[in-house]
C-alpha cells in the first residue's frame, strides 16, 4: 500500500481515515514474515526484514487489516458464549492454535 492509498486527518477534533484496496495476503506477507524472523532470531541477531519495514506505526509503509472483535454473552441462568473452533491442521496464521 503506497502513501497515496492511505490518508489520515485529525483536524476538527475528530479522526478521518481513508483506506485503499488491499488483500488479506498484503498483510500476511509483511506481518507473518516479521513475526517468523523474530521468532527464529537469537539474542543480538540482525533482523533485516524488520529493519527494512522501518517504523511499524508508519501505515504508509505497510498493510493493515482493521478489525473489530466482539464477544456476545447470552443471558440466562447459565450464561454462555460461542467460540470459534480452529482446526489443528496448519493454517496461514496461528497454525496449531486451538485456544
Amino acid at each position: 500500500m503506497g502513501s497515496s492509498d492511505l490518508a489520515g486527518d485529525t483536524n476538527g477534533g475528530g479522526v478521518r481515515l481513508r483506506f485503499g484496496a488491499g488483500t488479506y495476503f498484503d498483510q500476511v506477507d509483511v506481518c507473518e514474515a516479521v513475526a517468523h524472523e523474530l521468532a527464529a532470531a537469537g539474542p543480538g541477531d540482525p533482523l533485516p526484514y524488520r529493519t527494512l519495514l522501518g517504523d511499524p506505526c508508519d501505515l504508509t509503509r505497510r498493510s493493515v487489516i482493521p478489525g473489530v472483535s466482539v464477544l456476545t454473552i447470552r443471558r440466562g441462568a447459565d450464561p454462555t458464549f460461542v467460540l470459534h473452533h480452529r482446526d489443528r491442521r496448519p493454517s496461514c496464521t496461528a497454525p496449531g492454535c486451538t485456544r
